[in-house]
């Protein structure tokens, strides 16, 4: 029987939890512009979805596809999964994940008493379902560990990082396998299995949650890392005790099964794998470690730099210090100082269940901080891929919010405790500061909206500092908002065309469709143009768009602003510029003249 707070913390918190996380996330989608390569991924993504019909029709009512071939059959394997062995080797977990949200999404429009789901947001409410089933586990494993309000605050944090917060969105594979990442992290097993069932158990339920991670993004194979340290450290424990192999092979059995499932998983989400396993796979990993054919530049300190001439070293430490909320850094060692404090207990009795209950949380706290750290690690590596900066390592974000989250919990536990020995010793300092982050936190969320993406915190002023100190204000095109399209379809004149700088077709397709862009366009084609559309993303900038900033005047900037405490006097910073297309023709004619 569940008691009434296991039943409160273990179940109705965390559906609350998921409930108001999918609610938030839902609300404040529709105002985020498509991003650059969302269009190309939905689109794989429909395809997949359209391939789940025929395998259901199939399966169920014996009736094969209009094509005649067989939904398992390769032919219709290569038409329907354009993934894991083509383009640039994306597994093909997230577009599963996409689909199902969309499927679920139409489902949920049938209801006649819910809103409606607008056509963007259909298909983002798989990215948005998952991470908030996500952050729901997440709640479950930190309360475990350091209480309620420290798991309360590790979620809250989470969605208050806006550069996080933004891809928390998005259908493609970064918020996906972020969300992935932290359910993998949160029902790692740490806990002796009492029984041989519970131990299969447990050890599918981690399985599952690490399949997906993998499945989302070639990137995900970077937590075998922190796995295979975690484990090596719990067989040293066993040995260092003299265990007997029984009790050895009994911790180490969710381990073994969770790794077959975790195989199962990737192997099931993966079609173009399935009829050539072994060379589909080499050819995985040859598409996800050469990437010359993607090689996009970055500007960082105003210097540019590509695959051929890797960032610095040090570049993600100086992305987290100048992108994390500089309030939520602050916190950072409070948190870690809770994590590794052997003195804390929850919900210990006896010395006994005290230091079980201690190994656990300094387990799975050492486990956290391995997660934090690892992609920063990697992509510290030279030769790996420089463009769009944080969003490759975003995921990190997400454990670095967490432990700020259990930081915050630090200063709430002081007001608990007021002692004239302690810097805060009024009862409320701690909450008072705890609030203050958090509305600051928030202040960052409503002042960025929607331009999250192009946040940088007040260590650097703020996005105006860091464009001033050559960082790029913006990488992901989510500066053509609302406010943009429709100066654009007052500003066209008939039989007028734009032309954008860089920009997917497929993506400026939906947003035709979904965001009302009346004018037409055309990415690369000539035609009778009357604007050049270009984002302020110095990296991706061709010769002409160099000269055109440096030369002539835009006739239309979007700006994005920030709060006034990053600087001494508000800024705006601009994003998007709109040209016109002769300035931009007079500007091409500079560069050959050259």
């Amino acid at each position: 029987m569940f008691t009434k707070d296991d039943l409160l913390m273990r179940w109705i918190f965390p559906a609350i939890i998921i409930v108001l996380s999918s609610l938030i996330l839902v609300g404040t989608s529709e105002m985020l512009p498509l991003v650059w390569d969302e269009g190309e991924l939905i689109e794989r993504a429909g395809a997949v979805k359209s391939w789940g019909g025929d395998v259901t029709q199939f399966l169920f009512l014996g009736r094969m596809p209009s094509d005649g071939h067989s939904p398992f059959s390769q032919e219709s394997i290569v038409e329907h999964w354009k993934s894991t062995v083509v383009i640039e080797g994306h597994p093909g977990g997230y577009l599963a994940v996409i689909a199902v949200g969309k499927i679920i999404s139409d489902a949920l429009s049938l209801i006649p008493f819910l809103p409606e789901i607008s056509p963007k947001t259909s298909w983002r409410f798989g990215t948005i379902l998952f991470v908030s089933i996500a952050l729901g586990i997440v709640f479950s494993a930190v309360r475990r560990h350091f209480g309620n309000m420290a798991a309360f605050f590790a979620v809250v944090t989470i969605l208050l990082i806006p550069r996080l917060f933004a891809h928390l969105h998005f259908a493609t594979c970064d918020g996906i396998l972020t969300a992935a990442w932290l359910t993998a992290v949160a029902t790692f097993p740490l806990q002796t299995p009492q029984k041989i069932f519970d131990g299969i158990v447990v050890g599918i339920v981690w399985g599952i949650c690490l399949g997906m991670t993998v499945s989302a993004k070639f990137t995900g194979l970077a937590i075998l890392v922190p796995l295979a340290v975690m484990i090596l450290v719990r067989l040293s424990v066993l040995i260092r005790r003299r265990s007997h192999f029984r009790e050895i092979s009994k911790n180490l059995l969710p381990y073994l099964i969770g790794s077959l499932t975790a195989a199962f998983v990737f192997y099931l989400f993966n079609p173009p794998l399935w009829r050539h396993s072994i060379n589909g796979f080499a050819k995985f990993l040859y598409l996800n470690t050469h990437r010359d054919h993607f090689n996009i530049s970055i500007q960082f300190w105003k210097q540019m730099y590509d695959i051929h001439h890797p960032l610095p070293f040090y570049n993600t430490a100086v992305w987290i210090a100048i992108t994390f909320p500089t309030l939520f850094l602050l916190v950072l060692p409070l948190g870690l100082k809770r994590m590794f404090s052997r003195k804390d207990s929850i919900t210990s009795t006896t010395f006994k269940r005290q230091n079980t209950e201690s190994n656990h949380r300094l387990q799975f706290s050492g486990f956290l901080l391995l997660n934090a750290l690892i992609l920063p690690m990697i992509r510290a590596f030279p030769g790996t891929p420089p463009h769009d900066g944080v969003r490759l390592f975003i995921t990190a974000f997400a454990f670095l919010a967490i432990i700020a989250g259990i930081g915050m919990s630090t200063l709430w536990q002081i007001s608990r405790s007021p002692s004239k020995k302690r810097l805060l010793s009024s009862p409320l300092c701690g909450r008072l500061a705890v609030v203050f982050l958090l509305l600051t936190g928030l202040n960052n969320i409503v002042f960025y909206a929607p331009q999250w993406l192009s946040f940088y915190n007040a260590v650097i002023g703020g996005v105006h500092g860091a464009a001033q100190r050559g960082f790029e204000p913006t990488y992901y095109w989510d500066s053509l908002d609302a406010d943009v399209i429709q100066w654009l379809n007052q500003n066209v004149s008939e039989h007028k065309k734009i032309y954008f700088s860089a920009k997917s077709s497929k993506t400026m397709n939906f947003v035709r469709v979904w965001n009302g862009l009346q004018p037409e366009f055309h990415v690369k084609d000539h035609g009778d143009y009357q604007w050049y559309i270009i984002q302020h993303r110095p990296g991706a900038w061709s010769r002409a768009d160099w000269q055109l900033m440096k030369h002539f005047t835009p006739v239309y900037t979007k700006y994005v602003h920030q709060p006034q405490i990053f600087s001494l006097q508000a800024c705006e910073t601009p994003v998007l510029s709109v040209f016109a297309f002769d300035d931009y023709l007079k500007a091409r004619e500079m560069t050959a003249e050259k």
